[in-house]
């Protein structure tokens, strides 16, 4: 099955190839978020892993360190497109995920940021965390806080 984006691509010979094998780490581009990462021994995440890290499931990283979880508000452009094409379910179904976990005694939601300017800020400055911003925000963010989602 071919990657929806592969129509983008008319090339012929080795530049199309190479195109296509890099074309899946456009994707976050494509939705117009980029994941943030401060925790430089996550080189690409996982998407089942993404996906369990929202739903607060997953609350350290291979190395131990603990995960600090960022969000925009609920009715944020880009947290919409986020929640439903990165982690496949609607918005109002994963806030009751977090209700059950704060009710239940279980956990704490993600941290919300009013801004995406505060989620950069908060992603930069708190090791171990994670979050999303509009792929135009990225200009200037060095490029060790970027991630690739390996699906």
């Amino acid at each position: 099955m071919m990657p929806k984006f592969a129509g983008l691509f008319r090339f012929n010979g080795l530049l199309g190839l190479i195109l296509m094998a890099i074309a899946p780490s456009l994707l976050a581009k494509e939705s117009s978020w980029v994941l943030l990462v401060n925790q430089p021994d996550a080189k690409s995440i996982l998407a089942d892993d993404l996906v369990q890290i929202y739903m607060m499931r997953q609350r350290v990283w291979p190395s131990g360190e603990p995960i600090h979880v960022f969000r925009l508000p609920s009715r944020h452009p880009i947290h919409i497109t986020f929640v439903k094409d990165q982690l496949d379910i609607e918005t109002e179904e994963l806030e009751r995920v977090w209700s059950r976990l704060v009710f239940s005694g279980r956990g704490n939601p993600p941290r919300v940021v009013t801004t995406e300017g505060d989620m950069v800020r908060a992603v930069l400055s708190t090791p171990g965390a994670i979050g999303y911003v509009s792929y135009d925000l990225v200009r200037g963010i060095p490029d060790i806080y970027l991630r690739d989602i390996v699906r």
